[in-house]
């Protein structure tokens, strides 16, 4: 069964790299858990890009950026 997970900007965060604003969000289903992994993490950063048309670079933010919180 999946879980599934939203994922909160903690912070506003723009640089040349990065271009979140606090209470942005997305949603991530996972089969393993929390979403811990690098692997997700660069999902992640690709689902605020997409949602958002916003900028947030792999390898330049970390899980400390955002609240993560099981919703299901």
């Amino acid at each position: 069964m999946a879980n599934l997970f939203r994922i909160t900007a903690k912070r506003n965060d723009k640089t040349t790299k990065v271009n979140l604003t606090k209470g942005m969000y997305v949603e991530i289903a996972t089969t393993t858990g929390k979403p811990y992994s690098k692997n997700h993490l660069d999902k992640i950063c690709e689902l605020f890009e997409n949602k958002y048309g916003t900028m947030c670079t792999k390898g330049y933010v970390s899980f400390s950026d955002f609240e993560i919180v099981k919703i299901n």
